[in-house]
């Protein structure tokens, strides 16, 4: 797992990795709000936020290249996290 926290336009977000599923969760303000997702074909990262659905991009795919560069975290929550993230992606 890698966090990259930032500020944009005043408001806190947190980008979370999850190495295991290859998805990108985005918390604004401390709560999910957005999903990325990498695709199979292109090799792209695709985010659901309303900038990404309705024009095709958004600032959130630019934070991406920073969030690579981010060391693993290796704590105890980061694990979980992880385990979570996966148990997600197998019920859909």
């Amino acid at each position: 797992m890698k966090v990259l926290e930032l500020e944009h336009k005043g408001l806190p977000y947190c980008f979370e990795l999850y190495e295991t599923t290859g998805e990108v969760c985005v918390l604004k303000n401390g709560k999910h709000t957005y999903t990325m997702t990498l695709t199979k074909k292109t090799k792209e990262w695709i985010c659901n936020c309303p900038g990404s659905v309705y024009r095709g991009s958004c600032w959130h795919e630019s934070v991406i290249s920073f969030l690579l560069q981010q060391p693993v975290v290796s704590e105890p929550w980061a694990e979980w996290a992880e385990e979570a993230s996966q148990m997600r992606m197998e019920r859909r």
